[in-house]
């Protein structure tokens, strides 16, 4: 090498050494929850499907009314609520006295609104709770009380009429617990 810092041989050229690092990511993967219909195990509403309409702020019932058809249902895979139709969130809403209907959420959830969190089915019955809120009606505020309610029945809620999907306390006085059975159409 020249005092220029020409080469003059091609034995004086060396390899610089080098390191090569390989990066890898890959995208989180969720196993989607396939469709499933809710039916009650017992009572007088014993192997029949929840119902719904699809307008936020219903109730889903299991008597028939207008304008309600079989309600199919799945669990996001993320966050875990619970889906009517794989897309509309589905909440409870706690009127005050003591009970949780299941509804379609409406787009400006009030307090009383909580989103129903479930399990993805493992079993043949519907695991889900929704957060307690003890709301007064008239200051329109709730408070969350750190309970959870996952106990199923089916009766009244809000004093309007129609026997609705409820969560609950373990134990509700005048209501008999009311196990959700979780059915593939290919069941």
């Amino acid at each position: 090498m020249t005092t220029s810092g020409t080469v003059t041989a091609s034995s004086e050229i060396t390899q610089a050494p080098t390191t090569t690092e390989e990066t890898t990511t890959a995208a989180a993967t969720t196993t989607a929850v396939p469709m499933f219909r809710l039916l009650a195990e017992n009572g007088g509403y014993a192997n029949q499907p929840l119902l719904a309409t699809r307008y936020p702020f219903t109730p889903l019932m299991f008597s028939s009314a207008q304008g309600y058809t079989e309600a199919y249902f799945t669990v996001d895979a993320i966050t875990g609520h619970l889906l009517l139709d794989g897309h509309l969130p589905v909440c409870g809403i706690q009127p005050g006295d003591g009970t949780s209907s299941f509804t379609v959420c409406s787009n400006n959830m009030g307090a009383q609104e909580q989103f129903l969190t479930c399990e993805a089915p493992t079993s043949s019955q519907l695991e889900c709770t929704v957060p307690e809120v003890q709301c007064n009606m008239f200051s329109q505020t709730c408070t969350n009380t750190g309970a959870l309610w996952g106990t199923t029945y089916i009766g009244a809620s809000g004093g309007t009429i129609g026997d609705k999907a409820i969560l609950g306390p373990q134990s509700m006085q005048g209501y008999t617990p009311v196990p959700f059975l979780i059915t593939f159409d290919s069941d």
